[in-house]
C-alpha cells in the first residue's frame, strides 16, 4: 500500500466538504485561515492522491419515491470477486458494492423504485455462480 502525506489542515478542509461539498474554497480559507489559492492546491493534491474522490449531494430519496436495499451477500471465499463486479456492473440501481468481513462477504446499496426492480436484481444475484446466501433489508426510514 502506498503511503500518502496529509495534515491536520487537509482533514479539515475534508470535514467541511463533507458537511457541505458545495463550499467555495473563499470560504474554506476564511474558516481555516487560508487564502483560496492554499485550499484549491490542497484540495488538488487530495484529489490528485486518491483521498477525495468526488464531491456529492446528499439526496432525500424519501421524497422521490425511492426506496433502498442493503442486501447482504454470501458467496463461496473464490466467487467473492467475481460476484461482486458482476453486481456492480448491474445498473444504475446499484450504488455501491463492498466486499466484507462480518456477516456477509458482499454487501450492495441498491436503490429502487418499484418493488420489481428489487425482485429482478435478486433474481439476478441468485442465477449467479457461487452465490450461497442472500439476505436484503429494505431501509424503513433514516434517523
Amino acid at each position: 500500500m502506498v503511503r500518502v502525506s496529509y495534515d491536520e489542515i487537509d482533514i479539515k478542509i475534508l470535514e467541511l466538504l463533507k458537511k457541505n461539498s458545495r463550499m467555495s474554497f473563499v470560504e474554506i480559507g476564511k474558516k481555516l485561515n487560508l487564502s483560496e489559492g492554499a485550499i484549491r492546491k490542497r484540495v488538488k493534491k487530495l484529489e490528485k492522491i486518491g483521498i477525495l474522490k468526488r464531491c456529492t449531494v446528499d439526496i432525500n430519496y424519501k421524497m422521490l419515491g425511492i426506496k433502498l436495499a442493503i442486501i447482504g451477500i454470501d458467496t463461496d471465499p473464490d466467487a467473492i470477486f467475481e460476484v461482486a463486479n458482476k453486481i456492480k456492473k448491474f445498473g444504475k440501481n446499484v450504488e455501491k458494492v463492498y466486499i466484507s468481513f462480518g456477516d456477509h462477504n458482499i454487501l450492495v446499496f441498491f436503490y429502487y423504485l418499484k418493488n420489481d426492480e428489487l425482485e429482478d436484481f435478486l433474481k439476478f444475484v441468485g442465477k449467479m455462480e457461487g452465490v450461497m446466501r442472500i439476505c436484503p433489508a429494505v431501509l424503513i426510514e433514516e434517523v
